[in-house]
């Protein structure tokens, strides 16, 4: 990767959306809070090149005691537990509109 780009992450978008395309899934859709995402998603992009951006990396970090990975680990499962919740409240608010509740 020194000498030239990984292109895993590209081909693995480039793929899914050919792939939802060809099955009729693709639903472009403008983003409602999009300075809200950016700047979560930047934080996202740092924090995961603080901590190598690799769980398993983490774990082993964290199993020898360095506070970096023992850190970065909690931080993994409260962002895991904090997504999951949020997703659910999402959907759940979805629902309970769609329902006309």
């Amino acid at each position: 990767s020194t000498n030239w780009p990984i292109l895993t992450v590209v081909g693995v978008v480039l793929g899914a959306l050919a792939a939802a395309r060809q099955h009729g899934e693709l639903h472009l859709r403008p983003a409602r809070q999009s300075m809200f995402y950016f700047i979560n998603g930047f934080l996202m992009m740092n924090f995961g090149l603080i901590l190598g951006s690799c769980p398993i990396r983490i774990v082993i970090l964290g199993a020898y005691g360095n506070l970096l990975g023992i850190a970065g680990w909690i931080c993994v499962v409260i962002g895991v537990v904090l997504g999951t919740l949020a997703l659910r409240w999402s959907a759940r608010r979805t629902a309970q509109r769609s329902a006309g509740i």
